[in-house]
Parts: C-alpha cells; structure tokens; sequence
C-alpha cells in the first residue's frame, strides 16, 4: 500500500473546520512499513541501511569505551576525522573487512565474524542491483 500524501481532509461543520484523519499510515514507521511491504525492493535498501547503522553504531560505542576521539582513531588506522565520522554515522558506501579490522585492534577489540543461512526468497541489493538471494 503506498503512503497517500493527504492524510488529513477539511470539512464544515456548521461553519466549523474540523479535520477528518483517514485510515492512511500517519506516522514515519507506518509509512515505511507500508512501503516495505508493497515494494520489495525499498525493503532490502532499508534492510542494508539498518545494518550500516547497527555497524555504525558499534564502531561509535567501541571507540567511546576506548576513551578515544575520532582524531587519535583516525591517526592510529591512518585515516581522517571525517572518514571515521562517516564510518560511525553509517554515511559510507562501502568498507573493507581491512579496514573494521584494524578499527577493531586500534581500539583493543577482535573481530569475530560468523556466517549464517540467509532467509528463504529474501531479497537482497548488492551495488544498486536488486537481486534475489
């Protein structure tokens, strides 16, 4: 179901305004959700969105329980305050196991990466191209 931009209609009642709310998603998460359903392929962005935010996330608690600032991280992985920023806030493209790897020793942390069976018919998009997994 998409998301009806007139979510709210005005009517008179004698010579009142009073608005009328119709049954159309009224707030972000609604509307996400009805989007997500209706269109698949906006679930798999959001679904990549959501994990470089969780990873963004991680990196910025790990680096605040080392006591360090995005400058002295940055200096130790040999990389500018910006890109660390980036990193954090989950604004980047792509990162290289490389470079969480040495986040994670620059910060007294170990990488333990683990694998599992992906969901049956989930929808993935790899480089802007949406493909079925």
């Amino acid at each position: 179901m998409r998301y009806n931009a007139k979510k709210r209609r005005n009517t008179k009642d004698s010579g009142n305004r009073a608005a009328t709310h119709s049954t159309e998603p009224v707030n972000a998460v609604e509307i996400l959700r009805a989007d997500e359903e209706a269109d698949a392929k906006l679930a798999a962005l959001v679904e990549q969105e959501r994990r470089k935010l969780k990873l963004g996330l991680r990196l910025l608690q790990m680096r605040e329980q080392s006591g360090m600032t995005q400058a002295q991280l940055a200096k130790k992985i040999g990389t500018a305050q910006p890109a660390v920023a980036r990193i954090e806030s989950g604004e980047y493209e792509r990162i290289s196991l490389t470079t969480l790897i040495k986040i994670a020793h620059a910060l007294g942390f170990d990488i333990d990466l683990d694998f599992r069976k992906a969901r049956r018919n989930r929808k993935l998009v790899h480089q802007g191209k949406f493909t079925s997994a």
